[in-house]
């Protein structure tokens, strides 16, 4: 009766032993409420359970009872804060169009993430982000202040890809950044995002690897990726995915159908899988196994960098049987970055913004692409920023800096001039 009573948007899960599991099991598909069941068997029995019922159930023993409990706990959380969020670009309609009118958002996302981790270090980047935190926080979530207190300690480089798999707000604020191209908030994670691309690119895949990734989107989205086959799709986050297809498919929840008790949201939902095809030839975002590193070891996850490119290969529709959800399923490669079309668009985008090389640019390369962005407050002070950093002997740069910050404030946004 209390599992009937509890709200579909909350997280139920069961801790049974085995004795009481059989006929548990068997009703636990008729509550969506319930996410996972934990059973703790006697010791010699785990094998038979996990062959019977790995399908449905984790099935722990008592000392890996409070380990797993917050694995699954962590991930759960981070499949909440990790929506799904693309950009496509639509290769049969670029011939006699330019770069700027071409597929807009796509080379934004792209040049915005290129920018961020080619931009040049500083030692005081984490003191920045640390500072700017702790002072929001104290305002608006006091209660964070312990998370930004233990990054401050313990946060190194080495250690980019725990920080970003533990279910913290750093997580969910980076993601959301990501998604909605807060270039505030991206600019001061510049140096996390750097150090995650830096370690996904030590650790790079050395062999092609097929991974999958569950995913609940809007019909509208649906149908969008359907629509776009044969075409690129751009992830505007970090995108994870796993070597195995059972954990790709759990993460997309219970696929029951609930009349009784379907909610708003799953009217407009589907449930979607991706099986991706990524070979390390392919010159795109680095993706690495990190099971190593994660702070959710048991899930052969996968990591691809944000912005990572793919091939819209195929669709089809996978029916489930009665009383269940279908899935659509989605094929997906790995693109190569270096594609002509998309390389030619990408370069003249860079060379609209800066006059630098590719591989390292300078902040007035992101205070360009901020006031393309219509993003002109932060422009200003980022410009303004480097002006009060500039030598006193480098003249050139001071007058850049003051010209196109007055061309700013007058509303004249011809910056490259």
């Amino acid at each position: 009766m209390y599992i009937r009573s509890v709200h579909l948007d909350k997280l139920l899960i069961l801790i049974v032993s085995e004795e009481t599991a059989c006929g548990l099991i068997q009703r636990a598909h008729s509550y969506p409420q319930i996410k996972a069941i934990f059973i703790v068997p006697r010791t010699k029995f785990k094998d038979e359970l996990l062959a019977k019922w790995s399908d449905y159930v984790r099935i722990v023993l008592i000392n890996e009872l409070a380990t797993r409990m917050n694995s699954f706990k962590s991930r759960w959380l981070r499949n909440e804060f990790e929506r799904f969020h693309f950009d496509l670009f639509n290769t049969t309609e670029s011939i006699g169009r330019t770069s700027s009118d071409l597929n807009g958002e796509f080379l934004t996302s792209q040049y915005l993430i290129h920018v961020i981790i080619s931009l040049t270090p500083s030692v005081k980047d984490k003191d920045e982000f640390v500072d700017q935190y702790t002072n929001a926080l104290k305002k608006y979530n006091p209660g964070l202040l312990k998370d930004v207190q233990e990054f401050r300690n313990g946060y190194t480089p080495s250690y980019a890809l725990t920080y970003y798999t533990k279910p913290t707000f750093f997580f969910k604020e980076l993601n959301m950044a990501l998604r909605t191209r807060n270039v505030e908030c991206l600019f001061l994670f510049r140096f996390f995002i750097r150090d995650i691309f830096d370690q996904l690119t030590q650790k790079q895949c050395q062999h092609s690897v097929r991974v999958y990734r569950g995913q609940r989107m809007q019909k509208e989205e649906r149908h969008l990726l359907e629509q776009s086959i044969g075409q690129l799709i751009s992830m505007n986050s970090f995108f994870s995915t796993s070597l195995n297809r059972k954990v790709a498919l759990q993460y997309l929840g219970d696929t029951n159908i609930q009349p009784q008790t379907i909610n708003k949201t799953e009217m407009y939902e589907e449930y979607v899988l991706f099986e991706i095809y990524a070979n390390p030839e392919c010159r795109s975002r680095p993706f690495a196994i990190i099971e190593e590193n994660s702070a959710i070891s048991e899930e052969q996850e996968v990591l691809f960098g944000a912005g990572a490119i793919f091939h819209l290969k195929s669709v089809h529709r996978e029916d489930q049987g009665n009383g269940h959800h279908p899935i659509w399923i989605f094929q997906i490669e790995l693109a190569n970055g270096e594609e002509h079309e998309l390389k030619y668009h990408f370069n003249r985008l860079h060379y609209n913004y800066a006059n630098e090389e590719l591989i390292k640019l300078s902040f007035s390369s992101f205070g360009l692409l901020l006031c393309n962005m219509e993003k002109y407050k932060f422009g200003f002070q980022l410009f303004r920023r480097i002006l009060r950093n500039v030598s006193s002997n480098n003249l050139v740069e001071q007058a850049r800096c003051q010209k196109i910050m007055g061309h700013i404030t007058s509303g004249q946004h011809h910056y490259w001039q």
